[in-house]
């Protein structure tokens, strides 16, 4: 036996190396673990634009109920400038 076949021997008993399927096995679990971030990630940012979105349809609406409401409450002054009631309850 030569020099570097005692060296390499010793070396490998001592010093294990990584086989090149344990690396691609840890290289696939972590690229899984990124994907599977990635896709939380995005479903997150999903539901935060639809709870906002569902949040300015609720204020649209209202506002709106806001706007029919004053509407409804204001009456042209009568002849010679006659009292208006006020009632400003929003229902």
């Amino acid at each position: 036996m030569g020099i570097f076949k005692k060296a390499e021997k010793w070396i490998s008993k001592h010093y294990p190396h990584e086989h090149s399927a344990d690396r691609r096995a840890a290289n696939e679990a972590t690229k899984a673990q990124m994907d599977y971030y990635t896709s939380a990630k995005e479903d997150l940012h999903k539901q935060s634009e639809s709870i906002a979105r569902e949040k300015e349809v609720e204020a649209t609406k209202i506002h709106e109920k806001q706007i029919r409401s004053l509407r409804n409450q204001f009456r042209n002054p009568g002849f010679m400038g006659s009292s208006v009631e006020d009632n400003s309850q929003l229902g």
